[in-house]
């Protein structure tokens, strides 16, 4: 049994514990990352699955993929994309070779086999960049740069899976097996030329558990505490 300051002991350092875990779990939560991975991308033209005109970066009709969240496999999820290139290309040289930059504003979306969203985002001035002569490249955004703009939604298929879904805050598709990055024109007004590619998708984001999960574990820690009490 418990007897005066004993007691008072015990229900502190218990006290102490119950807070130390709502800690602990808040902190674990707020870092916990679920991360996104297309495992393969097909289409209805030879599983290209983007296409660039000369102006508008979008996806070849019917393209698929399968999306990886975490641990949850959206399998033959749909996947959409249509980008406006903004301005000339510009072309930097580094060690001898000549990289293009491209900047793009459009949307993106994943949805399920059955129509439902699973994510899609908005950008502006997202940067489409390769080796001129490369065979790969890549489009990228994110929430940390000063030039780029991105605006996330995460649907109800994701919310569904993990409720304490946070948006993430950057993305990058990286392009593939497309005919060679090329740029046309005078300096100062440099055209991309139109290609086709492959490609996947990488992005992150926090899942922060609804707070009744650890709610409850501090529940458990105050009847540990009422126990104690009772047998003063």
């Amino acid at each position: 049994m418990f007897k005066g300051n004993t007691y008072i002991k015990w229900t502190s350092a218990l006290a102490l514990v119950a807070v130390a875990l709502l800690a602990v779990g808040t902190a674990q939560a707020v870092d916990a990352v679920a991360g996104f991975q297309v495992n393969s991308l097909q289409s209805s033209s030879g599983k290209f699955v983007f296409q660039f005109d000369g102006l508008t970066l979008s996806t070849v009709a019917n393209s698929t993929v399968d999306l990886t969240v975490d641990n949850t496999l959206f399998s033959g999820a749909e996947f959409a994309m249509s980008a406006t290139k903004d301005g000339s290309t510009g072309v930097s040289v580094i060690s001898g070779r000549n990289y293009s930059n491209t900047e793009f504003d459009g949307t993106f979306s994943f949805k399920t086999s059955g129509g439902q969203l699973i994510l899609s985002a908005t950008f502006n001035n997202a940067l489409l960049t390769a080796r001129t002569g490369a065979h790969s490249g890549a489009l990228f955004d994110s929430t940390d740069s000063a030039n780029t703009d991105v605006t996330f939604a995460a649907g109800p298929a994701l919310g569904a899976a993990y409720p304490g879904f946070d948006a993430p805050s950057d993305f990058s598709f990286a392009l593939s097996s497309l005919n060679p990055f090329n740029v046309s024109g005078a300096a100062g007004a440099q055209q991309l030329s139109a290609f086709a590619a492959k490609g996947s998708f990488v992005a992150q984001a926090d899942i922060i558990p609804e707070p009744s999960g650890w709610l409850m574990v501090g529940m458990g820690m105050c009847g540990v505490v009422a126990v104690c009490r009772r047998r003063l």
